[in-house]
């Protein structure tokens, strides 16, 4: 399974951290793909490193275009494939595009001007199957799939 991965630069709250384990640790997956921004990309890289989440999963990182350091931390020494930096945007929809389903980490619920809620509704455009997960920890399922 290949999972991609976007949230708010933030981090995610206690809740969210425990239900994306669960949400991870319940899948077989082979290869996963986030955004290498500092908050949820990086925690979420971490889960699946050191907790070693799956056999041996193939980490793709989707650096962007460096614009003031907003979100950018491009540390991550041990991504089996590194892409090449690009756009928020434009990364982001890589991300969903090479993704068979995704997971969110907002810190609010949706509203228009975040890029974690961006790559959510490009999702829901791709009819990705999408699990939000909330800082409650609540999860929205949304397996929407052509």
């Amino acid at each position: 399974m290949i999972v991609g991965f976007t949230g708010t630069r933030m981090g995610m709250q206690t809740a969210q951290w425990r239900s994306v384990f669960d949400l991870c640790s319940s899948w077989l997956i082979k290869e996963a793909h986030h955004g290498l921004c500092k908050g949820s990309d990086d925690e979420y890289h971490w889960l699946l490193r050191t907790l070693r989440i799956g056999p041996s999963i193939l980490i793709h990182g989707h650096p962007p275009i460096n614009r003031g350091g907003v979100g950018q931390l491009k540390t991550f020494t041990d991504c089996n494939v590194m892409h090449p930096d690009k756009e928020y945007k434009v990364r982001d929809r890589d991300i969903v595009d090479a993704s068979g389903r995704m997971i969110a980490t907002p810190f609010c619920p949706e509203i228009a001007r975040s890029g974690t809620w961006t790559t959510v509704r490009y999702a829901r455009k791709k009819l990705k199957p999408l699990w939000i997960v909330m800082p409650d920890g609540s999860i929205i399922e949304e397996r929407t799939m052509p």
